[in-house]
C-alpha cells in the first residue's frame, strides 16, 4: 500500500463527510484511511463506523480523548502505508487530482523523506478563499541539503510548521521515533522542529491541494492561556538543547522560534479579558528569544522592545493583530475593556 491517510476525530459529525468524500473522490486509489476517534461524544463515531461499512479501505480506531497529538500516534502506529498524510477531520482535498499529483512527484525521487505542498485557507463566516504563497520549487528541489532548504523557508518567510502540509515516508518517522507530544497547543511546532533534526531529503510541489477549514470553533483557531503555556513549554525545551548541539541547523531552530515569537504578541488581544495579565506574564518570560532573531518579522518586534520597550511593544503588536484579523470594530471593544 503506498498511502496511509490518517484523520483525527473529534466531535466534527458536522465537517467529517466533506473530508471523507474528498478522499473517496480521489483519482488516486492506493490509500488507506484511519479514523481515529478520539473519544467524540456526538455522533462522529457512528458516522466513521458507516464510512467503514462503505469502503473496506477505510479502518476506525475507537480509544479514549487524548487530544490531537494522541490520536495522530495512534494512527501512525495503525498505519500500513508506505507514505503517510495527516489530514484534520474538518478539512477537505481541494480536487480529485490531488493525491495523484502529490504520488506521482514522490515517485521522481528514491525514498523522499518529506514532500512540502501548499494549502488554500477557507473561512466559514465568509466563505472566502486565499491560497498561500507558492513555494520556491527551483531553489528547494535542487537544494544540496534540507538544512539549506530550512534556511531557505525561514529567510523568505516561507516556513510552515505543520503536519499536514506535507507527504513523509513512514519509514523515516518511525525510525526516528518522530511522533506529536501529548497535551500541547500548537503541537505541530515541536513536532517540526523534531522532524527537521532528521530529514535530509526535501523537495515541494505547488500543489494547492489541502483545504483548510478556519472555523470559529476549531482548536487552531482558539487563543488562551494554555496556547502561551505550551509555547513557554516549548521554548524551554528545545532553547537549551540548541544551544547545547552547536551547529548550522541548531542556529536555525533558534532563529525559527524567534520567528514565532510575534505571532504570539498579535495573538494577545484574542485572549480572554480575565487571562490577559497570566499571558502578558508569560510573554515577557519568553522575550528572550528575541536574542535569535534572524527574520523581517521578529527582527521588528526586536528593535521596538529595545527602543519602547515589553509593554508597549505588546500592545502595538497586539493591536495590530487584532485589527488584521477581526477588524476595527472588534479592536474598539478590547480598548473599552469589551
Amino acid at each position: 500500500m503506498k498511502l496511509s491517510i490518517i484523520v483525527p476525530v473529534y466531535n466534527i459529525a458536522h465537517y467529517l463527510s466533506d473530508c471523507v468524500q474528498s478522499v473517496l473522490a480521489q483519482n488516486f486509489q492506493d490509500w488507506e484511511l484511519v479514523l481515529v476517534n478520539d473519544g467524540s461524544t456526538d455522533q462522529s463515531p457512528v458516522f466513521c463506523e458507516e464510512w467503514a461499512k462503505k469502503d473496506k479501505r477505510i479502518r476506525v480506531v475507537h480509544k479514549t480523548n487524548g487530544g490531537l497529538s494522541d490520536a495522530r500516534n495512534a494512527g501512525l502506529l495503525e498505519a500500513k502505508g508506505e507514505y503517510i498524510h495527516f489530514l484534520d477531520g474538518d478539512d477537505y482535498y481541494a480536487a480529485d487530482n490531488v493525491l495523484q499529483t502529490l504520488m506521482e512527484q514522490i515517485e521522481l525521487y528514491h525514498h523522499l523523506d518529506t514532500l512540502l505542498f501548499c494549502r488554500i485557507d477557507r473561512y466559514d463566516d465568509t466563505g472566502k478563499e486565499n491560497k498561500e504563497r507558492p513555494y520556491d520549487v527551483d531553489f528547494i528541489n535542487q537544494a544540496l541539503s534540507a538544512t539549506i532548504i530550512f534556511e531557505h523557508l525561514l529567510r523568505t518567510q516561507r516556513f510552515n510548521m505543520s503536519a499536514c502540509f506535507q507527504i513523509m515516508r513512514r519509514e523515516f518517522l518511525m525510525d526516528n521515533q518522530i511522533f506529536f507530544e501529548k497535551g500541547l497547543l500548537s503541537e505541530d511546532v515541536d513536532w517540526s522542529m523534531a522532524l527537521w533534526q532528521h530529514l535530509k531529503t526535501v523537495k515541494a510541489v505547488n500543489c494547492y491541494g489541502y483545504c483548510y477549514r478556519h472555523r470559529s470553533a476549531s482548536i487552531s483557531t482558539s487563543i488562551s492561556v494554555r496556547t502561551y503555556q505550551s509555547y513557554q513549554y516549548m521554548f524551554q525545551k528545545w532553547i537549551p538543547r540548541l544551544q547545547e548541539d552547536g551547529g548550522t541547523l541548531a542556529q536555525l531552530q533558534l532563529n525559527y522560534l524567534a520567528f514565532l515569537f510575534p505571532t504570539l504578541l498579535y495573538a494577545f488581544f484574542s485572549v480572554s479579558k480575565q487571562d490577559r495579565k497570566l499571558a502578558y506574564a508569560l510573554l515577557k518570560k519568553m522575550k528572550s528569544v528575541l536574542q535569535y532573531s534572524a527574520t523581517r518579522k521578529s527582527n521588528r518586534v526586536a528593535v521596538c522592545v529595545k527602543i519602547i520597550g515589553f509593554y508597549l511593544t505588546c500592545r502595538i503588536f497586539a493591536s495590530y493583530g487584532c485589527i488584521s484579523k477581526r477588524g476595527i470594530n472588534a479592536y474598539v471593544k478590547v480598548l473599552l475593556g469589551k
